[in-house]
Formats: C-alpha cells, sequence, structure tokens
C-alpha cells in the first residue's frame, strides 16, 4: 500500500488594524487543505463580549457537504493551532473533530481584547493544520460550487411545464390537472422512465389482481414503510389505477395526451415542485407553506426515487432544525426513514439537556399515544445519550 503524504501546512493574511478597528467581522479568503476540503478564518467581534474578538477556522462545505446531512467526515483527521501576530497569541485546538451544516467552526470566542490591537500597522492572523494532503498526481478536481445556472434560463424551462399544447403526459391530482413532456422526465427520472417507456404501461394492463397489494404503495406519511439508507430498492410498480396509455386520444389537449397518470395522494403544490426541479435542476422551499416545505419535497422526492432531490431536501431539514422543534419532528414524522431519523437523533442527543425542557419534548410524554413509534425511538435515544451499555 503506497504512503500517504502529508505535511503541515501555514495559512495567514496580514489586516491593517484600521479594517479591525471599522469591522465587527472579517473572513479570510478560501484555502485548502485538499482538493475538496476548504476553509476561511473568521474574525469577528464577540456579541455577549463586546470588547473581545473572536478567531475561528470555518470549514467551507464541499459540493458533497453542501448537500450533506451527517457529518463531515473528512475533517476529522486534521488538528489546528490558531495564531495572530500583533498582538502574540495562539490557541492549539488540537483535532477538529467532526464537522457539519450544524457545527463548522473551530476556535475561541475571548481570544483577544480589542485594546490588544495596535492603531496601525497590520495584525496577522493565521493557523497551522497538520495532516495536510499532499498530491504525487493532478486529483479529479470538485471545487466550490459553480455559478448556479442563470435565473432567466431556469425560468424558461420552468416556463415549459404545465402547458399542454407541448405536452404528452396528464397527470390527474385530485385538486388540478398538470402537463408534462415525456421527453424530459425520462431522461430526468428513473421512476417515470420505466412508465412512459413501456416496461410498466404492459403490467399495467394485466388487470386488476395486484390491486389491494399496489395500492399500499402510498407516499403519505402513515403508509412509508422504513427504508435503510444505501439500500433504496428498485421502483415499485404503480397501480394500473395510477396510470394508463391512452390509445384512443380525442380532440381536446386533455383528451389526446398519450400517458394518464393518476396521483390522489399528493397535493399539487408539492408535485409542482418536483417537476419544477425535473425541469430546471432548481426547487423552491417554503418552510412556512403547508405543502412546500422541506419534509413536504423530501416525501415526494423519496415516493418517485429522485435521489439528489431527496438529498437536498434532506439537508434542508436538517438545517432547519432546532433545539425547539427537533423532538416531535423526531417522533412525529422522521422516525420512518431510517437514514434521516439517525441524522435528526443525533442532533436531538447532542443537544438533549435543551431538548428535554422544550414544550414540544414535554408534548410527547403527556401524549405519548399520538407518538407510535415512541419507545422504540427513546430506546434508541437512550442508547446514544448512554453509549456502552448493553441492550438489556
Amino acid at each position: 500500500m503506497a504512503q500517504e503524504l502529508t505535511a503541515k501546512s501555514t495559512f495567514m493574511f496580514d489586516i491593517p488594524a484600521f479594517i479591525i478597528h471599522s469591522q465587527d467581522c472579517i473572513y479570510s479568503p478560501a484555502f485548502s487543505t485538499s482538493y475538496n476540503c476548504f476553509w476561511q478564518l473568521q474574525l469577528k467581534k464577540c456579541k455577549e463580549y463586546p470588547k473581545y474578538y473572536s478567531l475561528t477556522l470555518n470549514a467551507i462545505p464541499n459540493p458533497d457537504e453542501n448537500i450533506s446531512s451527517s457529518t463531515w467526515d473528512d475533517r476529522a483527521r486534521f488538528s489546528a493551532t490558531l495564531f495572530m501576530h500583533n498582538p502574540s497569541l495562539t490557541l492549539e485546538h488540537g483535532p477538529l473533530g467532526d464537522a457539519s451544516s450544524k457545527d463548522y467552526e473551530f476556535g475561541i470566542e475571548k481570544f483577544v481584547h480589542s485594546k490588544n490591537f495596535p492603531e496601525t500597522g497590520d495584525v496577522t492572523i493565521g493557523v497551522w493544520i497538520d495532516d495536510t494532503k499532499l498530491e504525487n498526481e493532478k486529483p479529479e478536481y470538485r471545487c466550490l460550487p459553480t455559478k448556479p445556472w442563470p435565473k432567466d434560463i431556469i425560468d424558461a424551462w420552468y416556463e415549459e411545464l404545465n402547458q399542454p399544447d407541448i405536452s404528452d403526459i396528464q397527470f390527474n391530482l385530485s385538486e388540478t390537472t398538470i402537463f408534462a413532456r415525456s421527453s424530459i422526465l425520462t431522461k430526468r427520472s428513473e421512476y417515470f422512465r420505466k412508465i412512459i417507456e413501456g416496461s410498466w404501461i404492459e403490467g399495467s394492463q394485466r388487470g386488476s389482481q395486484q390491486k389491494n397489494c399496489d395500492n399500499q404503495r402510498s407516499g403519505s406519511v402513515k403508509n412509508h414503510t422504513t427504508k435503510e439508507p444505501g439500500n433504496e430498492s428498485p421502483p415499485s410498480e404503480p397501480s394500473n389505477d395510477e396510470v394508463r396509455l391512452n390509445d384512443e386520444r380525442g380532440t381536446s389537449p386533455q383528451e389526446g395526451k398519450k400517458y394518464q397518470i393518476n396521483v390522489p395522494d399528493i397535493h399539487q403544490e408539492t408535485f409542482m415542485e418536483l417537476l419544477r426541479y425535473l425541469y430546471t435542476n432548481y426547487v423552491e422551499f417554503d418552510s412556512n407553506s403547508l405543502h412546500r416545505r422541506p419534509i413536504d419535497i423530501f416525501i415526494v422526492a423519496d415516493k418517485y426515487l429522485v435521489t439528489e432531490l431527496r438529498q437536498i431536501a434532506k439537508s434542508k431539514i436538517f438545517n432547519e432544525l432546532t433545539v425547539d422543534n427537533a423532538a416531535e419532528f423526531l417522533f412525529g414524522v422522521v422516525w420512518q426513514w431510517s437514514d434521516l431519523k439517525s441524522d435528526v437523533m443525533k442532533y436531538v442527543a447532542s443537544e438533549f439537556q435543551k431538548v428535554r425542557k422544550t414544550d414540544g419534548f414535554k408534548r410527547i410524554f403527556r401524549n405519548s399515544a399520538d407518538y407510535p413509534a415512541g419507545m422504540e425511538i427513546m430506546s434508541e435515544l437512550l442508547k446514544l445519550l448512554v453509549p456502552g451499555e448493553d441492550d438489556d
């Protein structure tokens, strides 16, 4: 096995003193310790101690970390020492541990008193980082996220959606009808490709002998089965009530669609966001909405096996977790998806002393009958809180 090449790296920046005196927060340019591991230094006036400044090393997520709801394990290998010249100070942080979108700053709050900054000249801030990885071959770079698509392109593609005259798919929702193009959906979704290219159309014509079984395959929260992360099953064949090939086309745009797909259990706003993503690679969350919250998008992406959208929604869910909402979210909703449950449970365990004092946590115990998985979740949570104890 080839020996890994590592080195100790030094990153330092000279900042004019007058800038520090005039600004409450300063970020250094980004720098990296490997081809996909980016950082910044932050010098910031403390809110609770306004006469002091903090110095922190902040992790900048790479494209994979940016949509991750778990820890960024690749960063745990590093150890860091923060330093400053003029005045001369050092802080040996040691191993950085696991970073995540909720825990990405490493340093100390009261690093330096403002009176110690000079009035003129430069102040140097920097960091020494151990175990920086060296390469003997040029790696395949996956750098910082690229510039997003221009908004006018996204808008132009979105305007192609739900246009009956140029569409050959008709989605029949309980509230409305939505139109889309098979040429787009087959390229973007394995689920819809299976339907449109015929492997499920023939099966849906066989009759209704599987109807009772197929009707159990619902996208609703109540009927969803728990899935292990990374072990997603192949797309489930929709029932003949959900999809049919329209061989006899009528004269109106609605009657003439080649594919008729029934979507009785998803709200139109939620389903439109799924289609928006398939058309534009862009999604609009609205946490104050009843149908475009991250959990709504997660459920519809999970049902239709749109893996990237599912991960984006999962990351958004994790980022919006707070001490106040985490317990009810864990016990009431996300326990049905094992990978999402695991991330939320780790957060609840890490903040348990605060979570257990919230109204939401107390409400769970007062109304335990409303949380069918309550005992199982609490058992798993206790194993995280008291590691090393026997399962019995």
